[in-house]
C-alpha cells in the first residue's frame, strides 16, 4: 500500500470590497501514475482527510490523494485511466468564507 501523497496551493479569491468570499485549494499529485479510481464525484463536497483519487505509480504500488481541505469539488483530470505525471492538478476544491459580524466599540 502507498503513502498519501500531495501537494496543494491556495489562493484567495476577493470580492469587489476586498474582502475574501472564498478559499481555494489545488490539489496535486506529486507522483506520476494511472488513476485508477475515484471516490468521490465531481460537485461533491469533501472533508478534510477524505479520500480522493487512487493512482497506480508506475511501479506497481498505491497512492491515494486526500482532501487537505473541507470544500466542493470540481476535478480539472477526471478521466479514470488516464496517465498523469507528477505534480498535475487533478482537482479544484473551494470553500466559503463565513462572514464574520464587525463590532464597533463605543
Amino acid at each position: 500500500m502507498g503513502l498519501v501523497l500531495l501537494l496543494a496551493s491556495f489562493s484567495v479569491l476577493p470580492t469587489l470590497a476586498q474582502r475574501p468570499a472564498s478559499v481555494a485549494c489545488c490539489v496535486k499529485t506529486s507522483a506520476s501514475g494511472r488513476i485508477a479510481a475515484f471516490f468521490v464525484a465531481d460537485g461533491d463536497y469533501v472533508q478534510r482527510g477524505q479520500l480522493l483519487v487512487k493512482l497506480e505509480s508506475r511501479t506497481g504500488s498505491a497512492v491515494y490523494v486526500s482532501a487537505p481541505m473541507a470544500g466542493r469539488i470540481q476535478f480539472v483530470r477526471p478521466t479514470p485511466g488516464g496517465d498523469l505525471v507528477a505534480n498535475t492538478q487533478l482537482a479544484l476544491i473551494q470553500a466559503p468564507i463565513p462572514a464574520t459580524r464587525l463590532t464597533h466599540r463605543h
